[in-house]
């Protein structure tokens, strides 16, 4: 049998949506944070499934679940459980970059930290007004992930490898989280700040880092020509 299932996170008010032939290990592989690109939004709740003969017509299935006609459909479909568990818009609001490390140096370090975040703000495009977080995932004409192939740097910060997994979207392009935090080196030690990679909606071929720095939601450096691999 192959079964679509759909998981809700409980840190945030979208889905998670896939398919396996083995319903209760891959469950299991969700609550130990197997999957690298999805790890940080657990636990989970397992709010539905279904079940299948043919593997291709799962695969329709969760393809269409994925989509914005989908997503609406499962909310429709799923109303008595959104009912009884509302669920808030995942927090769009960055936290301060490096909140432990302003907790932890004297003020005048914190002055250049500033300092150094705000010239940040001047020589860098913010993000959108328009920016939000679909609950149901990706457009069809976005993929799921951007993978990094290798850390890249941009000035002080420092872009870890790995998986990217779409977050959300502005009139300009799309937003992929980073798999762990990307890291601000300075004089007084590494800074974890919240952030990943955006990609132009009129050219995918043109990929910029972003974080949040000072309260908002910045672009920094360009990232095209480091290796990297989009996928589903």
């Amino acid at each position: 049998m192959f079964y679509v299932y759909v998981l809700h996170p409980l840190r945030d008010a979208g889905f998670y949506i896939g398919y396996s032939t083995d319903l209760r290990r891959r469950l299991g592989e969700h609550e130990q944070g197997a999957s690298q690109a999805v790890s940080y939004r657990g636990p989970w709740n397992l709010i539905y499934y279904e079940a299948y003969i043919e593997e291709a017509d799962a695969v329709g299935r969760e393809r269409y679940l994925k989509s914005g006609g989908g997503g609406k459909s499962l909310r429709s479909q799923l109303h008595n459980y959104f009912a009884k568990h509302p669920v808030e818009p995942r927090e769009t609001k960055p936290r301060l970059c490096g909140k432990a490390f302003y907790a932890r140096f004297n003020a005048s370090t914190l002055k250049r930290v500033n300092a150094l975040a705000a010239a940040s703000l001047l020589l860098t495009s913010c993000a959108n007004q328009h920016f939000r977080v679909p609950a149901e995932g990706p457009p069809s004409d976005a993929p799921r992930y951007v993978e990094l192939l290798s850390e890249t740097q941009v000035a002080t910060l420092h872009f870890p490898p790995g998986p990217y997994s779409f977050y959300g979207v502005d009139d300009m392009g799309y937003y992929y989280r980073a798999p762990r935090k990307i890291l601000q080196h300075t004089g007084g030690g590494s800074v974890p700040c919240n952030g990943g990679i955006f990609v132009s909606k009129r050219d995918p071929r043109k990929l910029r880092g972003y974080v949040y720095l000072v309260g908002a939601l910045t672009h920094v450096g360009d990232l095209s020509r480091t290796r990297h691999e989009f996928r589903d």
